[in-house]
């Protein structure tokens, strides 16, 4: 089933998938209100005309139809859903020098595309991964000239509404552990509103709008170095008469006193020259030096954590910011400019002139108080299906907080010990299967102790109560309420499942889970159950 289909001079683009009705008629009953334009198309290239997959009111039949030509389609259906496996082709209508490459940092898709008489074909399959693709491309046509091509893709859940609800599982997993949503190396990313506070900084945000902003800061540094601010600097010399332009009266008076021997003595004038060694040049570079050094560490660590994954291209993007670095700083007009010591007051040339208000603007989006409109970056955001678990833990920890009538922000709950949480060891439980945590719960007037626990296992042979007379068990959440008066503990277990059935499973636009989910909290009951 065709879904996508983008033409220009250069090329055309064919988007295939097996088939999108089952996905769209769920989506569609999620969204009924915003389904027909939930999503926006951009390119790099004017396009000749954009036709999108549309399915009729009856939910069954499909039709290829025309959005125009232009760079950007709002208000358009989604035709990419993340439970699906996508076809790319694209066909060159132009003779082209070498092999055309994909350009993407994750290195199995830059890697997944084959070029064969003519054509790029390469497969995505888009799971776990909602958002907005850019499917960019890089080809030399026979005269020589480079192109670099891209289309702005949006890839959207048939199982939520992708920009509402994980825009909440966001913010809420935000509010408890700042910024562990994002992550580097995505398929897909987001847009968001970025606000980082002056305690934590993270790094794959600031690479994100780095990378954003990089290219256009890098052109500042270069027109400035054309079109620089210079400064009157006054000094003074001495010389023969026949050189000196300006007297001082002092001098001319000098001049006279020595009469016809005065051609022969030296006197002392004032030159004024103009220099480039300006505060605002001398800030400019401040922020070279400053940037590139913040470069080499976030880089250096990010390239070590995703060694295996990061693609050629990105590689050899990061290189090129080195060496702009290295040759921008290396410069004889960047060498003759001295050490920043701070402005006293703010610059007008800062604020006011072309190429230093460009970079004035970038260094304020670089530094640790970043604030951005929602919109302007985009950044990627772990597996939605990791999301959705820690979120639904979040959730059961919001909720037992309600039912026992504890704050978490108030000053007394916390000098009491009533909550009692290790944030730290929880982040590395996100990341680490072997590492369990809990939140342990006491009610200010009964004395109920309640437990919640993320990855928590029952080992088979252990000497606890609480362990698997089976195997190794280790569902989700587990919710554990003990009484004071020595009763047996109440132990709650949920598992959170992102896997629904298949569209193509069900019928039925309601979200049903997959059987082997459910044998799995029968499995976890028994076994655990058995040992108590």
């Amino acid at each position: 089933m065709q879904v996508l289909l983008y033409k220009c001079n250069d090329y055309t683009i064919t988007i295939k998938t097996s088939d999108i009705v089952a996905a769209w008629n769920r989506f569609n009953s999620r969204v009924p209100e915003s389904s027909h334009t939930y999503c926006t198309y951009a390119s790099t290239h004017e396009a000749d005309e954009l036709l999108l997959l549309k399915i009729a009111a009856d939910g069954k039949t499909t039709a290829m139809e025309s959005t125009g030509g232009g760079r950007e389609w709002e208000g358009q259906p989604p035709v990419l859903f993340e439970t699906e496996i996508y076809h790319f082709f694209v066909e060159f209508n132009c003779t082209l020098m070498g092999t055309p490459r994909i350009n993407h940092p994750k290195r199995e898709i830059a890697e997944c595309f084959d070029y064969h008489k003519g054509m790029l074909i390469g497969s995505i399959n888009f799971l776990n991964n909602p958002g907005t693709f850019i499917f960019s491309f890089s080809y030399v046509k026979a005269d020589g000239e480079h192109i670099t091509d891209s289309l702005s893709l949006e890839v959207v859940s048939p199982k939520l509404d992708t920009k509402r609800d994980l825009g909440n599982i966001k913010r809420l997993i935000n509010a408890e552990y700042e910024n562990y949503v994002y992550e580097y190396l995505t398929l897909t990313f987001q847009n968001h509103e970025v606000e980082l506070s002056d305690k934590t900084e993270s790094k794959i945000i600031w690479l994100s709008i780095f990378k954003q902003v990089i290219e256009p800061y890098f052109k500042a540094c270069r027109y400035i170095m054309q079109h620089t601010n210079l400064r009157a600097q006054k000094r003074h010399e001495y010389a023969r008469p026949e050189r000196i332009k300006r007297w001082s009266m002092q001098e001319e008076e000098r001049h006279e006193e020595y009469g016809d021997d005065a051609e022969h003595f030296y006197y002392r004038h004032e030159v004024t020259e103009h220099t480039i060694n300006t505060k605002e040049n001398r800030f400019v570079k401040h922020t070279l030096v400053h940037l590139q050094k913040k470069f080499a560490d976030v880089f250096g660590e990010l390239r070590e954590s995703y060694k295996n994954d990061l693609s050629e291209q990105a590689i050899e993007q990061m290189n090129e910011y080195e060496n702009s670095f290295r040759m921008l700083l290396n410069s004889k007009f960047y060498r003759s400019i001295g050490k920043y010591e701070g402005h006293l007051q703010e610059s007008a040339v800062l604020q006011q002139r072309s190429g230093y208000r460009n970079i004035y603007k970038y260094w304020q989006m670089l530094k640790c108080g970043l604030s951005l409109e929602q919109g302007n970056t985009h950044i990627g955001m772990k597996q939605i299906w990791r999301l959705y678990e820690i979120w639904c833990f979040l959730v059961m920890k919001r909720l037992v907080c309600k039912i026992l009538n504890l704050d978490p922000t108030d000053p007394l709950v916390q000098e009491r010990q009533l909550i009692i949480e290790d944030k730290p060891k929880m982040m590395e439980s996100f990341d680490q299967k072997d590492v369990d945590y809990h939140i342990t719960f006491m009610h200010p007037s009964t004395g109920i102790k309640v437990e919640l626990w993320y990855q928590h296992p029952y080992s088979l042979g252990s000497k606890s109560l609480e362990h698997s007379e089976t195997t190794l068990q280790v569902p989700d959440i587990v919710l554990n309420v003990t009484k004071p008066n020595s009763e047996p503990t109440l132990t709650y277990l949920f598992d959170a499942k992102y896997r629904v059935l298949d569209d193509k499973q069900s019928d039925s636009p309601t979200d049903e889970p997959v059987q082997d989910t459910i044998n799995a909290m029968h499995r976890y009951r028994d076994a655990i159950y058995g040992s108590s």
